[in-house]
């Protein structure tokens, strides 16, 4: 039963990634069936919008190329092709490959109407997970794909400890999620505030 209550949550966590990053479905699909596949010593190539190219590294036989989303702790594989699949059929390879790294190029009008629509969307769903996995990747810097470590972070930087000792001084009436949400986002507005340049 708690095997089957993890896999949900992962589900569920892969799921809210793709919408947030815009895979496709066979995206989604691939980034689930690729797991924790391995690879030996590879090429990168940092592309904008968060997405890198992978290939073996030199002087190993260039057999492959894959496209990774590395928003993700770790990367996640959002597509391979063989050597054999681009020669067999190269426009279609191409075609693919380029229309996978077009789609995620950084669109920063897309990325600010996120960041400012997603606590309203997060406290409508009133569910803890994906409130966790919000206030985790504010407070992280990165999207954190499973649920429960998300809540594990969320409690270890906010304290209930804490909340309560608000609530009982009357310095807030909001639950604990919601507490904490506005924790993380006090801090990452002081961030952006310290990290901005000074006007001359």
């Amino acid at each position: 039963m708690r095997e089957a209550a993890a896999g949900a949550h992962r589900r569920e966590g892969w799921a809210a990634l793709a919408a947030r990053r815009g895979w496709s479905d066979a995206s989604l699909a691939h980034a689930r069936g690729a797991g924790d596949a391995t690879y030996g010593d590879e090429t990168v190539i940092e592309l904008p919008g968060d997405i890198s190219m992978k290939v073996p590294a030199y002087p190993s036989e260039c057999d492959y190329v894959r496209v990774v989303d590395r928003s993700v702790r770790g990367g996640a594989e959002l597509a391979y092709w063989t050597s054999s699949e681009w020669r067999d059929a190269p426009a279609e390879v191409m075609g693919a490959l380029m229309g996978l790294l077009k789609q995620y190029q950084p669109n920063l009008a897309l990325e600010l109407a996120c960041l400012r629509d997603a606590p309203v969307a997060y406290e409508r769903t009133a569910d803890e997970n994906q409130m966790a996995l919000y206030i985790a990747e504010i407070t992280e810097g990165e999207f954190i794909a499973d649920p429960e470590v998300a809540r594990s972070l969320v409690k270890e930087r906010y304290p209930r400890e804490v909340w309560v000792l608000d609530a009982q001084r009357g310095d807030s009436d909001l639950g604990y999620w919601e507490w904490a949400l506005h924790q993380a986002e006090s801090a990452l507005d002081v961030e952006r505030v310290t990290a901005a340049p000074r006007q001359a």
